[in-house]
């Protein structure tokens, strides 16, 4: 068995594994995706994905001779999302996926590898230091961001959030308006890296110009992140000033450290080492992304517009580059009548004439205008493969933000085909994913749509099978959307089959979208909905029929005071002779129906799909009694042998 984890195959190991990511579809036939939606906090997920025999794939790379082989496989990207129950099984034998510092270095490495594929390269460097030490730290604090949990990040946000904000604009009149910065979302940025640099005695150098030239980098990162992936708060792609604090920790920075530490610098000397060696790695990493979205010229877009904004672009470059054609030397001569001034559209016809006729006559110079145009159309293509690796570089570093690759280090036949199996819990997320996807439920009007995120282009064709176990929770209209900014891109599919319990899709196109998100709206069973409303029809019906013993006199008295009530408003006129079998016959059928709706659940999935129903019952049902204890309390409601009572117990007259 050849081992290629080992360190004198480590230059092969890397090869291997970076031609495994770029080309799924070479080892990959099938994959296979069922998700239950069983609760409202966690859906079950098991993937399986046949791969095909790895002896003609890694015959390339002179692995040949061996029945099996040991390799890190890149299994699938996983949201950094609470996982239970994570279990990975390759060719019939359970595994473990490397860790999260490891799997950042190869992320780290890949990104690096589509940097040199795609022919970008960083372009500054900072003083005593080379291009390739520059490569290095950019390699590390690379690692440093995609290996790196969000827990800090969202802790942080959480401590510094909504209840800070109301706080700071309740005592605002006080503190004045110089606080406000600082409970926004960069400026509380700006105390978390205050709060992370403590440690190394960096945060005494950390100005708030310094912070907002850091910003200013960083959104251009966002800027080119936000056009393939939606935005997300959390995402460490999208703002690379999240990771410095731990890439400080790690060792990273070490400059600065350094000149911090220093007793013989001065204190613009220690920040001007901070603030230049950050806006070094912020530059490079923008630099990196800007020359890969100008080399893929005709990258997809999200957008109508978008799309044909770049189509323009790219029809103005190959007008511009295009040469001038050899023009014909012999003057020719004008077909217009003497003393009459040739129009426009004959000069052009004659110019083209004559260009016709001199490339007729000298063959040279017909070759010459179509190497000319050969010349010209290559010049306006690049290399296709350096093409693809750009846009593959921007869509990975965008994708790495939000996710983790998966790797497992196993044990492989070469010459048989196997199944990777993985099955975990994940989290349902009922927001939109452009509202970061962090809410998991919401009280009262939340939505119910449930948002599901899944690899779909990993191998040669996709299959994704979404089921709801409860069976009085049904599924609506399930659509796909490829993973853009703003999720409006419907995805090609060949094949779809949605049912009230079972939504299906297949494709095994070469256009369909590589990560796509499942948009999956569910409603109560049929039976369930018909009751809901004829409980809520029920309901309202009690509470007008209450409503009408409460008689409105539309006469016009003087107002109490000079405000209020006002002149138009009408006084309440309650009748003192509701019986209390009639409040009684209201209330008992309406609350026995009432307090079963609410309280039977069969899951907790089909209570968050029947909450907006319950919503609207609770408040009818608050009403109701509540105005019948509000008479009954002011002595309205008066017993049937009490005088004055509508109808006596036997059916009889109201006595006297």
């Amino acid at each position: 068995m050849l081992d290629l984890t080992l360190d004198e195959n480590e230059d092969i190991y890397k090869r291997v594994l970076f031609f495994l990511m770029d080309n799924p579809g070479e080892w990959r036939q099938r994959s296979i995706e069922h998700i239950e939606l069983s609760s409202a906090l966690w859906s079950e997920r098991e993937r399986e994905i046949d791969v095909k025999p790895l002896k003609a794939v890694l015959a390339d790379f002179g692995v040949t001779g061996d029945d099996s082989v040991r390799l890190v496989l890149p299994i699938t990207l996983l949201p950094k999302i609470p996982l239970i129950d994570l279990s990975i099984t390759v060719a019939g034998t359970p595994v473990y996926r490397v860790s999260g510092g490891l799997a950042g270095e190869l992320q780290a490495e890949y990104i690096l590898h589509l940097v040199e594929e795609a022919g970008v390269a960083p372009g500054r460097t900072s003083e005593g230091r080379d291009a390739e030490a520059e490569l290095g730290e950019l390699r590390e604090f690379l690692a440093e961001m995609f290996g790196l949990a969000p827990g800090p990040w969202i802790g942080f946000l959480a401590r510094t959030g909504k209840y800070g904000q109301r706080r700071i604009r309740k005592y605002r009149h006080k503190l004045g308006n110089a606080c406000a910065y600082f409970f926004t979302e960069w400026p509380r940025l700006y105390r978390y890296l205050l709060d992370g640099l403590k440690d190394c005695e960096l945060h005494w150098y950390l100005t708030y110009d310094m912070y907002r030239t850091w910003c200013g980098k960083a959104a251009d990162i966002r800027r080119i992140v936000r056009t393939e992936v939606a935005p997300h708060n959390e995402s460490v792609a999208e703002n690379p000033l999240i990771a410095l604090p731990s890439f400080v920790k790690h060792g990273g920075l070490s400059r600065a450290v350094k000149t911090a530490a220093d007793p013989g610098k001065t204190f613009e000397e220690k920040c001007r080492s901070l603030e230049d060696e950050v806006n070094v790695l912020l530059e490079n990493l923008r630099t990196v992304l800007d020359e890969a979205v100008r080399k893929a010229a005709d990258i997809e877009t999200t957008t109508f517009w978008s799309r044909r904004r770049a189509q323009w672009s790219l029809v103005e470059r190959r007008l511009r580059a295009r040469p001038r054609q050899p023009r014909c030397e012999e003057p020719h001569v004008s077909a217009s009548p003497p003393g009459e001034r040739p129009s426009a559209r004959t000069a052009d016809g004659e110019a083209r004439g004559a260009d016709r006729r001199a490339r007729t006559a000298d063959p040279g110079a017909r070759g010459a205008c179509r190497g000319t145009r050969a010349a010209d159309r290559r010049a306006c293509t690049a290399d296709p493969g350096a093409r693809a690796a750009a846009r593959r570089l921007v869509a990975t570093y965008a994708g790495y933000g939000r996710r983790w690759e998966l790797f497992a280090e196993c044990v492989v036949p070469l010459d048989d085909s196997f199944i990777i199996t993985m099955s975990d819990r994940r989290a349902i997320y009922f927001s939109h994913p452009r509202k970061g996807g962090r809410e998991l439920q919401k009280p009262w009007f939340s939505s119910s749509t449930a948002w599901e995120w899944v690899m779909f282009k990993d191998a040669v064709s996709s299959h994704l099978n979404i089921r709801v176990t409860d069976t009085s929770v049904e599924l609506g209209k399930c659509e796909l959307h490829g993973e853009s900014r703003n999720l409006t891109e419907r995805a090609v599919v060949d094949h779809l089959y949605n049912t009230d319990e079972l939504f299906s899709a297949y494709s095994g196109s070469r256009r369909r979208p590589e990560r796509v998100w499942v948009k999956c709206p569910l409603r109560p069973a049929h039976f369930i909905r018909r009751a809901h409303w004829l409980v809520i029809a029920g309901t309202a019906a009690a509470l007008l029929t209450l409503l009408r013993l409460v008689d409105l006199s539309w006469s016009w008295p003087a107002p109490a005071v000079w405000w209020w009530p006002p002149s138009w408003w009408p006084p309440l006129v309650v009748r003192r002779d509701i019986p209390g079998q009639f409040l009684s016959l209201l209330l008992l059928p309406t609350t026995f129906a009432v307090s079963l709706l609410l309280v039977r659940e069969s899951s907790t999935l089909s209570g968050h799909a029947t909450r907006r129903r319950k919503v609207l019952l609770l408040l009818f049902f608050a009403v109701l009694w509540g105005l019948a204890l509000w008479l009954l309390a002011t002595g309205h409601v008066v017993h049937p042998h009490e005088p004055g009572a509508l109808v006596s117990p036997r059916g009889a007259a109201p006595q006297a």
